[in-house]
């Protein structure tokens, strides 16, 4: 492709013409981050792309430059690009990479350009590089699948077209005379290729594994199509008054969601979109280009080369058309896009600007084999279930021996917390749909739900969890730990789920003595986050690194071990949570309740061969309601463990980190690694698995030299303490030292901003008050755990100017203002406090929450912004009324002197001409001067005025007519220190200012055009501005001459050393 970026979007659209499922890729333009379905070779140029609904399964390290490889559908594809000056034993030691990739595998495929000539495929005559890519396929039992007589090459001017381009697959899996050129415009000297290979052929499943279709049928039913009163009226039809048992009421909602909303029609071929960008104007400049380039083909080396050169221009100029419209689609959809955003600041362009931050989900795993052994890897086989028999000598007299009643209150509010947007379970029944039947038949529900409570079981219907594996962006594939396996459970399992889950809590974390979860527990509890167990290490750590002096008793040394469980959550024993419960002297019909949960629980998935069930025998479904309170319940043992030398564990779902002090390092780590094994004694126990590999630790310590860094042992692994350790999104130093931490965040919720920019571009997009709450997203990332950092961080002019840049930037998005802006006066136009004094807030409000536990989050967080807002007005003020702060910065304090009424109108769309109005960064020949773009600051009506805002909005004459005629309100004349509260008046009166504005800013902005574009000898400044840009020129010139010359000398050289080895 050239490095092409249309040629890239070309092969986009082709792939999905042809529905290709398998791009093989060379010179690509760019490869897509965190995207599984690209894989790609070290330098990034040559791609394996997954473009279908086939995922990639395993990428393979090749080590080599212009050769990736990968498995799709249980498949080996090669893509490969051989440079054309290649050394022969470099080629072989290309070819041999292929050979060691591909030995043993049965299904192996090889494309690409190899710069390699062989009759077999249509060259004249054979090369040294074409017989050993012969020689190759010998030995890989591969065919050669080139057909016909049609160049795969065409090359420029003077090139003559050969067939460098290649294709091989394993004997048996290609289809014969299936392998054609393309007729269709690439922008590249290449041709696109097709051909098709062989189906893979699947194992049937085993009748363990087949699907029940009476029981496991995957369904779901067309949201979008749910009325509500159209679904009471259903239930009324259905009967749904006469449900008595689960099974029942389940049939009649499913009966009730058919008769008002159509089914899915499963899984078939759908149909290939084109790509977003594509439209007929586009396809129709691809067949002009198309028609061009033959024509220019045909006549290339024809004796009048004017003919050739003018062919070439009308191609060259057709490209630059069909470049253009592509870019100007692609910006179109982006607009679109960008102005759905009004009405739903989180939904589609939302999510397409995290994907690219994020990386695109790949297509879901289907293939039979393949998720079998993803299955098998993450839901692994326990021994049978040994439930624990709760007697009355096992009960105190605080535990009940007969569980609170249902209430239609309950149910209601549980009701109202269903996501109506949440994927439904095997039966398919939409959670809103749920939610209504509940509301409005209370009663109904209120008799089965009690009826299971007093007969101690949980329905089996309710007992099937469906599996989906969701790729993480960026891991690799075909690992079953690079999956996170969610299992959607039935809605009204669910709700089941919720009234068990608010009955065990009160026996667990409201009981009169006071919770019976271990306090160093963060996780899925309420009141307790990832802050407060990074707070807890943090203050261990603080507490040792506070000793400046060695002695024989201070503990200055703390040495942090963050251990990895292997499949936490599928392998927790059952057995393991029966006892957890039964030492916790849970009520005994909560624990035969909880008995029967588990007992005889299904897992059904997707293939490609139908729905398949497997027994489940361990583990808390991810996507449950009971399942992260059962979890803490088991895993409660290990924090509870007594290990030695005052070693301490910190928990947060299945995250452990043990922290083990010591007088030195040594010591430390002596006491880490006995605390570490009795923890692996008890993982052993409960059937977990620690993963040494991925365990880390860090010593925290005052010691500035000498040994601080110790080798210590997990198992029969060595490993090393580092400087740094990331612990539950916070990055630790080993003198607790922000920095790191504050650079990461900062670069993270810079990515973010910039990713959000796509949709909060200066002209057009969603109101400034829609990018507020998008540019407060980006921000959280940085704020993430401030009350922990917040205050080392404010100490440095280094850490609040990066903090500064980043929220600039963000500002800057919001205001639709220029780039170079200050941070203080976007941050004013936007709306947004300063970022350092939200951190001074954050911190504020923890102490706050802390000191006041009764006192609601939320309260305190409103009152703690009415001090930021005060402090920042101080701030404000103070710069505003300063002789020495920047004309830009007073100017704005002078048009908003009063922060509060500014941030907290409820109206007035900042627009690209306001922001530069009320910001003094614009068209402005002042500013322009200011930036050496002008060569005057005056302005041209009136020679001895600057040109600045004020004098462009309320003094100078070229603007009479927009000033008179829709400036006079009133109160009297618009003037810089009535702006404010004019704007603020009345929308009405904001938008007749705005359109003033921006009326003024466009005809200022077309002269100074004008103004850019007068010939270089009629004015200086654009004299020097073509002497610079010739300048430049002539740099890049020397500069590429200069490299040039150094790649000739290599090659040379290269020569040289071949020959004489040779």
């Amino acid at each position: 492709m050239r490095k092409s970026r249309m040629a890239q979007d070309l092969m986009i659209q082709a792939v999905q013409n042809v529905g290709a499922q398998v791009a093989l890729l060379s010179e690509v333009n760019h490869i897509p981050p965190k995207n599984n379905s690209w894989v790609a070779d070290s330098s990034g140029r040559v791609a394996v792309y997954a473009c279908g609904d086939r995922p990639v399964q395993k990428a393979l390290r090749t080590g080599m430059e212009g050769l990736a490889a990968a498995v799709i559908d249980g498949t080996l594809f090669f893509s490969c690009y051989a440079h054309p000056r290649m050394a022969i034993a470099d080629f072989q030691r290309f070819l041999t990479v292929i050979i060691t990739l591909a030995r043993g595998h049965p299904r192996v495929v090889v494309g690409g350009d190899l710069n390699a000539w062989a009759e077999a495929w249509g060259s004249r005559t054979s090369s040294n590089k074409g017989i050993e890519v012969l020689e190759m396929a010998e030995q890989l039992g591969l065919t050669l699948l080139n057909r016909g007589n049609i160049p795969t090459f065409n090359g420029g001017r003077r090139t003559t077209p050969s067939f460098i381009d290649v294709s091989f697959a394993t004997r048996g899996i290609a289809e014969d005379k299936d392998w054609r050129v393309l007729d269709g415009f690439t922008n590249s000297d290449h041709e696109a290729i097709l051909f098709h290979i062989l189906p893979r052929q699947h194992r049937r499943p085993t009748n363990g594994e087949q699907e029940d279709p009476s029981t496991h049928n995957i369904q779901r039913w067309a949201t979008k199509f749910f009325d509500k009163e159209a679904f009471v009226v259903a239930l009324q039809v259905v009967k749904i008054g006469e449900a008595r048992t689960a099974e029942e009421i389940t049939a009649k909602l499913m009966e009730a969601c058919d008769e008002i909303m159509p089914r899915y029609r499963g899984h078939g071929t759908r149909r290939r979109k084109p790509a977003y960008f594509w439209n007929d104007q586009i396809e129709a400049l691809k067949w002009v280009c198309k028609s061009c380039q033959k024509e220019f083909r045909r006549h290339r080396n024809d004796p009048d080369e004017a003919v050739a050169d003018l062919l070439a221009d009308v191609l060259k100029q057709a490209k630059k058309l069909m470049k253009r419209a592509i870019q100007k689609s692609k910006n179109e959809g982006l607009k679109l896009l960008a102005d759905t955003v009004e009405d739903n600041p989180y939904g589609d362009a939302f999510r397409l600007s995290m994907s690219w931050l994020r990386g695109n989900r790949a297509a879901p795993e289907t293939d039979p084999a393949e998720t079998r052994r993803l299955v098998d890897e993450l839901f692994p086989k326990h021994p049978p279930m040994e439930w624990p028999q709760p007697s009355a000598a096992s009960s105190n007299s605080s535990t009940p021996n007969v569980l609170r009643q249902v209430t239609q209150e309950e149910l209601r509010n549980i009701a109202r917390r269903l996501g109506p947007r949440k994927a439904p379970g095997p039966d398919g029944i939409p959670n809103i749909a749920v939610a209504m039947a509940i509301m409005e038949n209370t009663e109904v529900f209120q008799r089965i739900f009690q009826q299971l409570l007093d007969q101690q079981t949980f329905p089996t219907q309710w007992k099937v969890q469906r599996l989906v594996l969701i790729p993480k962006p960026g891991k690799p594939p075909g690992n079953g730990s690079s999956y996170r396996p969610l299992c959607m459970i039935n809605t009204l399992g669910k709700v089941y789920e919720k009234i068990l889950l608010n009955r065990l809590n009160e026996e667990l974390e409201d009981a009169t003595t006071g919770p019976k979860l271990s306090a160093s527990q963060f996780g899925f509890r309420k009141q307790r986050s990832t802050v407060d167990a990074v707070e807890q290490v943090v203050a261990r750590a603080s507490y040792a690194i506070q000793f400046g002096v060695t002695n024989k008793k201070d503990m200055r040394c703390l040495m942090a071990v963050a251990l990895d469980v292997k499949n936490a959550f599928n392998n927790a024993s059952w057995t393991s949570i029966g006892r957890a419960l039964l030492e916790k002297r849970v009520s005994g019909p909560l624990i035969n309740i909880l008995g029967d949960y588990f007992r005889d629980r299904q897992l059904i998935y997707r293939t490609n061969e139908g729905v398949e069930t497997r027994a489940v025998t361990a583990g808390v479904p991810q996507g449950s309601i009971l399942g992260p309170t059962l979890w803490n319940t088991m895993y409660d043992g290990v924090l509870r463990l007594d290990l030695p030398g005052g070693a301490t564990v910190t928990g947060f779902a299945d995250d452990i980190l043990i922290c083990a002090p010591g007088r030195k390092p040594e010591e430390a780590r002596d006491t880490a690694q006995a605390a570490v094994a009795i923890v692996q004694n008890w993982m052993t126990q409960h059937k977990l698995e620690i993963a040494p590999e991925k365990t880390e630790a860090i010593m925290f310590s005052s010691i500035k030299r000498g040994k601080q860094h110790v080798s210590y042992k997990v198992g029969t692994v060595e490993l090393t303490t580092k400087k740094e350790l990331k612990y539950l999104g916070v990055i630790l130093n080993d003198h607790l030292r922000w920095k790191g931490h504050i650079e990461a965040a900062a670069a993270k919720a810079t990515r973010m901003s910039n990713a959000l920019g796509y949709i909060m571009r200066n002209h057009g997009g969603p109101s400034c008050f829609r990018r507020r709450i998008l540019a407060n997203v980006a921000l959280s990332t940085l704020r993430y755990a401030s009350p922990i950092w917040a205050a080392a961080a404010l100490e440095t002019g280094a850490m609040r100017r990066i903090v500064n840049a980043v929220q600039g930037r963000a500002a800057k998005g919001v205001a639709s203002s220029f780039r170079t802006v200050s941070h203080r006066a976007a941050s004013l136009i936007a709306g947004m406090p300063p970022i350092c004094l939200l951190l001074e807030e954050d911190l504020r409000v923890r102490e706050r929450k802390l000191a006041e536990p009764d006192t609601a989050v939320g309260i305190i967080r409103k009152e703690e912004r009415l001090t930021t807002i005060t402090l920042w007005q101080g701030e404000w003020d103070e710069d505003g009324n300063n002789p020495a702060s920047s004309r830009y910065i007073r100017w704005a304090h002078r048009i908003i002197p009063d922060m509060d009424a500014w941030t907290a109108r409820k109206h007035g769309r900042l627009t690209f001409q306001l922001a530069q109005m009320l910001s003094g960064h614009g068209f402005f020949r002042e500013f322009m001067h200011i930036k050496h773009l002008a060569d005057s600051e005056f302005c041209p009506s009136c020679p001895t005025r600057v040109e600045n805002a004020e004098h462009i909005l309320f003094e100078c004459p070229r603007f009479n007519g927009e000033r008179q005629a829709l400036l006079a309100f009133e109160e009297g004349a618009l003037t810089p220190d009535n702006l404010l509260s004019n704007l603020l008046h009345s929308e009405d009166r904001w938008s007749s200012i705005s359109a003033v504005v921006k009326r003024i800013m466009d005809e200022l902005q077309r002269q100074w055009q004008e103004y850019t574009q007068i010939p270089p000898d009629a004015g200086s400044w654009n004299a020097e501005l073509e002497a610079a840009a010739a300048a430049r020129q002539e740099a890049q010139r020397l500069r590429k001459n200069e490299r040039q010359r150094e790649a000739n000398a290599r090659r040379r050289q290269r020569g040289a050393n071949e020959e004489q080895q040779a």
